[in-house]
């Protein structure tokens, strides 16, 4: 079962280029993608397999919209197809510039493992759980 309705979201911006608001996340979260693909499993990241990635997810995108879209017209919900189609095509874009980059400079997006973060930064662990309590504090206060 599903559970339709207008919700409060607190959604960033989306961001006019890969630094700013959801195209950022996007863009680290791809970037992410790639060097986990390309670290723990035998795909090789190549203009190919980007191309596969980035039609892939168009394609879903559209797909999920029109469902989205049927959802909304059926329940008298209020649903701007245009502008999530706008979403999902520059949401692909900024998929597509991560993966040219990614293959142009493979290693400058190699993350270090928790060990050598730590040994960095000794203090990180309790950073981290600050930080959580900070956001918990500030977006679950309703809740």
């Amino acid at each position: 079962q599903t559970d339709l309705g207008y919700y409060d979201h607190k959604h960033q911006e989306a961001g006019s280029n890969r630094s700013e608001g959801l195209c950022k996340m996007v863009d680290d979260i791809f970037t992410s993608f790639m060097r986990i693909t390309t670290e723990s499993t035998d795909n090789i990241i190549s203009p190919s397999y980007l191309h596969g990635i980035h039609v892939k997810y168009k394609r879903l995108g559209q797909d999920l919209i029109r469902r989205y879209h049927a959802d909304a017209l059926c329940n008298g919900l209020y649903y701007n197809r245009h502008e999530e189609e706008l979403y999902v095509d520059m949401f692909a874009n900024v998929i597509r510039r991560a993966g040219e980059d990614y293959l142009e400079h493979p290693v400058e997006v190699l993350m270090p493992d928790w060990t050598r973060a730590l040994s960095a930064m000794p203090d990180l662990r309790e950073q981290l759980y600050e930080a959580c309590l900070a956001d918990e504090k500030e977006y679950c206060k309703n809740e």
